[in-house]
């Protein structure tokens, strides 16, 4: 078994997880998320990321999704609930802002439970800064369609 429980605990992400950038999964679910982690950025083999149901809201958030180069700073997160090393939830926890953006191999994002989700054009604003191997948003397929609706939508918006 491969899961770990930790109920409130304070720990340095670096120090629990020695080699935590090469996770391809991370779930952040359910953890009244106000702002996209920065961190993601440091994730290079990052493929799904899960923040439905946190309390994300501005567009401009969707920034951080986009590929760059980034730095992780020192990160503490207090838990309140089981961490699965499996495919590293962190579901129902407390965290302290995480600094985590999601790289060229995202393929799989949830935003859906979001004050974000119900913004207009919300699917063009996130699959239009998405690498050509996004294949789903919020559980959904995202068809070559969708792709070229958002990049139209992405040049109209330029």
């Amino acid at each position: 078994d491969k899961s770990l429980g930790i109920t409130k605990f304070q720990f340095n992400l670096n120090e629990l997880l020695k080699d935590w950038k090469s996770l391809s999964w991370v779930d952040l679910s359910f953890n009244l998320l106000t702002d996209v982690p920065e961190m993601v950025s440091e994730l290079p083999n990052l493929s799904v990321l899960y923040l439905h149901a946190n309390q994300i809201s501005k567009l401009s958030e969707l920034k951080k999704l986009e590929y760059r180069e980034g730095i992780v700073q020192h990160t503490q997160i207090r838990m309140y609930g089981m961490l699965n090393f499996g495919h590293t939830g962190l579901i129902y926890n407390v965290l302290d802002p995480l600094p985590f953006t999601g790289g060229p191999k995202l393929r799989s994002l949830t935003l859906h439970g979001n004050p974000i989700s119900e913004k207009s054009n919300y699917k063009m604003h996130v699959v239009c800064r998405m690498s050509p191997t996004f294949k789903s948003l919020d559980f959904t397929a995202v068809t070559k369609l969708d792709k070229a609706k958002a990049l139209e939508f992405k040049k109209s918006r330029s």
